[in-house]
C-alpha cells in the first residue's frame, strides 16, 4: 500500500502529510489527520513520558540512549494514533 501510495501522490500532495495538521486525499482515500506532535522529545497528549528536548537530548552523546528514547516516543505514538482512529477520531487531543 505505501509503495502505491507514494507513487501516486504528487510532490505538492505529498509535503503537507508531514505538517500537524495533514489534510485529507479523498482520491486515494486519506483521511485528515492532525499528528498534534512534538515527536523530538514527547508525543503531545496527556499522560505521555516527556524526555529532553533535542539539545538535551544530544548532550548526552548517547546513540544508543537516543534510539531508546525514540523507540519509547514511537511506540506511544503509535498506541495514541490507535486509541484515536478506534474511536473514529482523527483530530486528536484538544
Amino acid at each position: 500500500r505505501i509503495s502505491f501510495l507514494l507513487s501516486n501522490l504528487s510532490l505538492s500532495e505529498k509535503y503537507p502529510q508531514l505538517t500537524n495538521e495533514a489534510p485529507s486525499i479523498d482520491r486515494l482515500g486519506i483521511p485528515f489527520y492532525n499528528w498534534r506532535s512534538n515527536d523530538v522529545h514527547s508525543v503531545r497528549v496527556p499522560h505521555s513520558t516527556v524526555f529532553p528536548d533535542g539539545v538535551g537530548l544530544g548532550a548526552t552523546f548517547s546513540k544508543q540512549h537516543v534510539r531508546k528514547v525514540a523507540n519509547i516516543i514511537a511506540m506511544e505514538a503509535r498506541a495514541v494514533h490507535n486509541s484515536l482512529v478506534d474511536h473514529c477520531n482523527r483530530v486528536g487531543y484538544r
